[in-house]
């Protein structure tokens, strides 16, 4: 199996089923093209922190910090 075929981010959005139109409609909806995800794998970074219940500041420097992390791998892709 080749390196893209692992990747679940391919599996959801490379196969030519009814699902995975769904997948690739809600993304391109958030204003993505095909050529940010094919080929790269694609990563989530989910945080419930807002500006009016900033408790919790700690987490969000994490997902920053993982952000910045993710961003810099992907330019080696």
């Amino acid at each position: 199996m080749s390196k893209l075929q692992t990747l679940r981010s391919q599996r959801w959005l490379a196969r030519d089923d009814f699902r995975s139109f769904n997948y690739r409609s809600r993304v391109m909806q958030m204003g993505y093209d095909p050529k940010d995800w094919e080929g790269k794998p694609v990563i989530a970074i989910l945080n419930n922190w807002n500006d009016y219940a900033a408790a919790g500041l700690g987490p969000v420097r994490a997902a920053q910090r993982f952000r910045r992390a993710a961003e810099a791998a992907l330019q080696h892709w």
